[in-house]
């Protein structure tokens, strides 16, 4: 995933979580992800709605997939908040929280590689990335590695140009 790193530390390159954090995107990786998450999520939908009512309408199917849109981003906004709420160890395993998702925008190397899931931490879980929070944990957000360093300029002209170019030198 070297390749998709430079368009998603744009949005790693927030040093303040907020909502709007949340959106923002490179337009490329921004791209990507939504045609990433829209498969799976059409894929996991599809067979879910196929195997519980086969005979769904198109009204139906377009209401599940409406809730699901909505939900995601709400949670998206949710994760994105500065205040740091922890559901504790136990609903942790199952449920990704907002201090959660600080933990995987965190500098800390200890950080790095946890948290990756958007909802449900059974991803994490199964992929050994799952961390859970304590009440002692120190964020530091933004980007530390040195060529990330364009993206913590704040300039547009580095955030659109600099990880398309990254990108490519990655796919060579």
């Amino acid at each position: 995933m070297r390749i998709l790193w430079p368009l998603h530390a744009v949005h790693h390159s927030a040093e303040v979580m907020t909502p709007i954090t949340a959106y923002r995107q490179h337009p490329l990786g921004l791209f990507v992800i939504v045609a990433i998450q829209t498969s799976i999520m059409g894929l996991v939908l599809g067979v879910i709605v196929g195997t519980l009512d086969p005979q769904a309408t198109t009204a139906e199917i377009v209401g599940v997939n409406a809730f699901t849109a909505i939900a995601v981003i709400a949670m998206a906004n949710f994760h994105h908040s500065h205040i740091w709420i922890s559901f504790g160890p136990i609903v942790e395993r199952i449920i990704i929280s907002p201090a959660q998702h600080q933990i995987h925008h965190s500098t800390n190397p200890a950080h790095y590689n946890r948290n990756y899931g958007g909802t449900l931490a059974i991803w994490d879980w199964i992929f050994g990335t799952l961390y859970l929070t304590g009440d002692d944990e120190t964020i530091t957000l933004g980007l530390t590695e040195k060529g990330d360093a364009p993206l913590m300029t704040h300039r547009l002209d580095l955030i659109l140009i600099d990880p398309v170019l990254r990108a490519l030198r990655a796919g060579r």
